[in-house]
């Protein structure tokens, strides 16, 4: 009996007869490519409350809050408590849904914030010095008694932005290296840098040789600070947008569950909200599937593998559908200063810091939505805004070093943890079609 069969005779155990036929799995996983539309909602069933609720927290209203750092703890705090609610819904902790990623992908965010506000206050600092040099330039009698302790300053500013390993020291490092200056050891210390080979000691030399150039310097800080404050502000403005787009349709499915109704059965009025429509449709697959597995006494494998490939569609379907509506049209408007600091992004969570896009050459780009995603752009269209359910794009091999630091594999490993133990790590390459 195979996989699809056997999920067809779970539902077939509590389906409604009028809503499933035998044999007619095409019903319960939709086929994107030969069956249309990608969900036939009227075969979708729905499962009766458990005893005891799972306790839904409350949306917050991201208006009544005016600072971008409390907003973004509301959404990462909110991410939290639903990424609980979510797993305990389809069988335990070790069973993540798309909100495990995104609490950790808000707390990085906020993380980024910080660090573009840091940046500003040292850039402010550089200009502060700046003012003083000029006015001793000028002849300011009173200012020349200043002079040592601006350059000092002015030293201490340019080395403090070096000494971060962050899209700032990075910013600043392509600003200089596009001048062209002539001095040799700058050029390669600027390699050194851009490669991520930093140490105290290359910090110290690049600071010194910065000041030598310190009004190149003051040419380039204008284009830079205006970058990082549009970056800063993509970064805000999307995960603001993935909030309130998110959290109203995963606590309504939530509700639906707990009062025994059928989420599905109300149309989406948005058209974007096709790919979580559909990781929903997954996550109650899982939720049954987590029963039948429960109820065995010797755990079938081919169910917890499909478990296992379900959860991952879900999770990357989920996660594409926010990207591609709400943060990749941000972050086209940003693709320059994405580029510069590509190769310096991290991802913090409990397991450990992992740098990302590590298998990509110097000109990958997190900006680009198929190379942020770990898709194979050969398999999809070539304008990231026609994809959809019909032609979802595969992601790319395991063992590929491209698809090593994406978002697609942050979703894989973070998923499958809990299978590895049986040898079941599962890469499913098709997302928005069934498993053959």
């Amino acid at each position: 009996m195979t996989i699809f069969k056997e999920l067809a005779k779970i539902e077939m155990e509590t389906a409604p007869e009028s809503n499933m036929t035998p044999g007619n799995t095409c019903r319960s996983f939709p086929e994107a490519t030969s069956c249309q539309p990608p969900l036939d909602l009227s075969a979708l069933k729905f499962s009766t409350p458990q005893p005891q609720a799972i306790k839904v927290p409350q949306v917050i209203d991201l208006e009544m809050l005016s600072n971008c750092f409390d907003k973004n703890q509301v959404i990462t705090d909110w991410y939290d408590q639903i990424d609980r609610a979510l797993s305990l819904y389809m069988g335990g902790e070790e069973f993540p849904a798309w909100a495990r990623f995104a609490k950790h992908a808000s707390f990085n965010a906020g993380k980024q914030l910080a660090n573009l506000q840091e940046a500003q206050e040292a850039i402010a600092g550089i200009y502060q010095v700046s003012k003083t040099l000029k006015s001793i330039m000028k002849g300011n009698l009173l200012a020349f008694k200043d002079l040592p302790f601006a350059s000092l300053n002015a030293l201490r500013q340019i080395y403090h932005l070096f000494l971060r390993d962050d899209l700032v020291r990075t910013s600043l490092v392509v600003a200089l290296s596009e001048l062209n200056l002539p001095d040799k050891s700058f050029k390669r210390l600027l390699a050194l840098t851009q490669a991520g080979r930093s140490s105290n000691t290359i910090t110290v030399k690049m600071a010194f040789i910065a000041f030598r150039h310190f009004r190149d310097i003051l040419d380039v800080l204008p284009n830079m600070e205006q970058e990082l404050k549009d970056l800063a502000k993509a970064i805000s403005e999307s995960n603001q947008a993935i909030y309130q787009f998110m959290a109203p349709r995963l606590s309504n499915f939530l509700e639906a569950y707990n009062t025994g109704q059928d989420y599905f059965k109300k149309t989406d009025s948005d058209p974007s909200a096709e790919f979580l429509t559909q990781a929903l449709f997954y996550y109650q697959n899982v939720h049954m599937l987590s029963g039948k597995i429960n109820a065995s006494i010797k755990k079938p494998k081919d169910l917890i593998q499909l478990r296992s490939e379900l959860l991952v569609k879900a999770n990357v379907l989920a996660t594409f559908g926010k990207q591609q509506n709400r943060v990749q049209p941000r972050f086209s408007k940003v693709t320059k200063v994405l580029k510069l600091v590509s190769k310096l992004m991290e991802f913090e969570s409990p397991i450990g810091c992992r740098r990302l896009l590590t298998g990509c050459d110097d000109l990958a780009n997190w900006g680009d939505l198929y190379t942020r995603m770990g898709l194979d752009p050969s398999t999809g269209p070539e304008n990231w805004t026609e994809i959809s359910l019909y032609n979802f794009p595969k992601l790319l091999a395991f063992n590929d070093p491209l698809f090593q630091g994406t978002i697609g594999e942050l979703l894989v490993t973070g998923s499958q943890r809990q299978e590895k133990a049986l040898g079941l790590l599962a890469h499913p390459a098709s997302i928005a079609r069934p498993i053959s």
